[in-house]
This record gives structure tokens, C-alpha cells and sequence, in this order.
């Protein structure tokens, strides 16, 4: 018998304070999803849906942005619910050197990073990069997440799939923070695939990604699309070899290869839906035709 209330018990007392959450303004998917959250639950299970909301608001406060910001960033990392906010923001501008403002974004970009011993992330990312305070300040405001990383590990992995030196991989890094996350045997042998298809040496790709590191982050439906712009080049331009297309495209890799106003459509595809509009870069190559048969020739 005991055992049959206990069981009862135990059921009630999670829907109960699933309903007080949704009253605290979670949808009933998020309310159950943080009822998941051991600390979360522990820290909130015996407060008032009032309370919960008055809490939640004041932290909205803080960070100047409003209740259902703070309730993503708590979905997002349930410990954020229980920071003290004040204290993590000027810790924060402290550490980095932020404004109010740059601080919050970093927050609320990756709720986590308000959680960080941040004195210790800036000296860890200065060893592993041999870089100043403000370059790492600077790398972590570009991508917050970064803050997290091993970055002793991020650098030895970058070596060794690229086979550069430690200043390579440091200088791809800070030029480009997202790069440090990346899986770089898939990048690698995805962009491998790739540039067999116009005739581009793996280790140019190499070479290239070292020094263009945004090129690692680029889908396989990107450079799909930017080899379906050059087939779409004028007859004119068909007597110029493809290094020096590639070449071009190279020092113009961040023009969109997508036709405009439509979801990430290649040309060809856009073309047979009636629609005949261009993308940036089949106009910035046509633009360079007289370039491109210079060099050609």
C-alpha cells in the first residue's frame, strides 16, 4: 500500500511543478525539458510561478532584453537560472575589457560562458596561442563558445590534419574562432571530394584553409554552387583554365555563389524554375573577363 502512495507521490510532484513553470511562462515542450535538469529542478522545485517570473525578470534587467530571452538562455543551460548576473557581467567586462553591452551578448549568445572562470579561459587561450589579451578578448567575443574549448587539443589537432606549425594553426584560429570547433578530417575530406571536381590538389586545400580559414566552415552545397557558377559563364570565357578561375574565386570567396531572393539555390536549379536571377558571384566573374583573358593567355 505504501509503496502505491509513494509511486503516486512521485508522479504528482513533477507534473506539479511542470504546470508551475508553464504558469512561469515556459511552453509545456520547455517545462519538461527542464524538469530533466537535476540542478534546476533542486535549486526552483518549491518556488511560486510568481517567483519564478520575478526572478527570470530581474535578470532580464541585467542584461536588458526581455523575460523570454533569459527563459531561452535557461532552456539552453538550466545553471544559468541560479548565477548571480551582476556579478558574472562585471566579471566579464573585468577579465575582457567589454563594454555592458559586449558582455551580455557573449552571455546570451552561449549561456555557459556565464558559468566560466574567465581568468583562467583569457591565460589558457594566451598559452595555447602565444597571443595578447586583446586578441583574446577579441576571439571570444567573435565566437563565445570558444571560451570552452581545450585548446592545447584544438591546436595539435589542427597540425595534424593540416601538417603545419603551431603559428600556422594559432594564426587560423584567431583569424577565425569557429574554426577551433571544426572536425577537420571530415573538412578535409569533404573539400578533398570537392576539389577533384576542378582539378584542385588536396595540398592546396591545405595551404588554402590555413590561410582562408571561413573556407573550412563552407557546406558542400556552397562550393556545389559555386562550381554550378562556373558552368554557367559565358562560351567567352571557356578558354580560361580552371586554376585561374579558382584562383579568382579564391581571393573572392565570401561573394555569394546563391541566386538572390531565393533559399540557397544554385543557378542551374534556379533556371529551371523560370527564375533568371544572378548570383553575386556570376556577376563579379563576368565583371572580370577581361582580367581572366589576360591571364589566360
Amino acid at each position: 500500500m505504501w509503496q502505491s502512495i509513494n509511486i503516486r507521490i512521485s508522479a504528482w510532484i513533477p507534473m506539479s511543478f511542470q504546470q508551475t513553470l508553464v504558469e512561469a511562462g515556459f511552453s509545456p515542450e520547455a517545462s519538461s525539458k527542464l524538469l530533466d535538469s537535476e540542478h534546476f529542478t533542486a535549486r526552483n522545485r518549491n518556488k511560486s510561478a510568481i517567483g519564478i517570473a520575478e526572478h527570470l525578470f530581474r535578470i532580464a534587467e541585467i542584461y536588458n532584453v526581455n523575460s523570454d530571452t533569459i527563459r531561452k538562455a535557461v532552456l539552453t543551460h538550466p545553471p544559468f537560472a541560479g548565477y548571480d548576473h551582476t556579478r558574472v557581467i562585471n566579471g566579464i567586462k573585468d577579465t575582457y575589457k567589454y563594454t555592458d553591452e559586449q558582455a551580455a551578448k557573449a552571455v546570451l549568445t552561449h549561456p555557459p560562458f556565464a558559468g566560466y572562470d574567465h581568468i583562467r579561459v583569457i591565460n589558457g587561450i594566451k598559452e595555447a596561442y602565444g597571443c595578447t589579451d586583446e586578441q583574446a578578448a577579441k576571439a571570444v567575443l567573435c565566437f563565445p563558445p570558444f571560451a570552452g574549448y581545450d585548446h592545447t587539443r584544438v591546436i595539435n589537432g589542427i597540425k595534424e590534419a593540416y601538417g603545419c606549425t603551431d603559428e600556422q594553426a594559432a594564426k587560423a584560429v584567431l583569424t577565425h574562432p569557429r574554426f577551433a570547433g571544426l572536425d577537420h578530417a571530415r573538412v578535409l575530406r569533404q573539400q578533398t571530394k570537392i576539389g577533384r571536381l576542378v582539378g584542385v590538389e588536396e595540398d592546396m586545400i591545405r595551404n588554402e584553409i590555413l590561410k582562408r580559414p571561413p573556407l573550412a566552415g563552407y557546406s558542400a552545397k556552397r562550393y556545389l554552387a559555386v562550381i554550378d557558377v562556373f558552368r554557367q559563364l559565358d562560351n567567352a570565357l571557356t578558354d580560361v583554365p580552371k586554376e585561374h578561375m579558382v584562383d579568382w574565386w579564391l581571393k573572392n570567396f565570401a561573394t555569394s555563389p546563391y541566386v538572390p531572393d531565393m533559399k540557397r539555390e544554385r543557378v542551374s536549379h534556379a533556371i529551371e524554375k523560370g527564375n533568371t536571377g544572378e548570383p553575386g558571384l556570376l556577376k563579379a566573374l563576368r565583371r572580370s573577363a577581361p582580367k581572366l583573358r589576360v591571364k589566360a593567355q
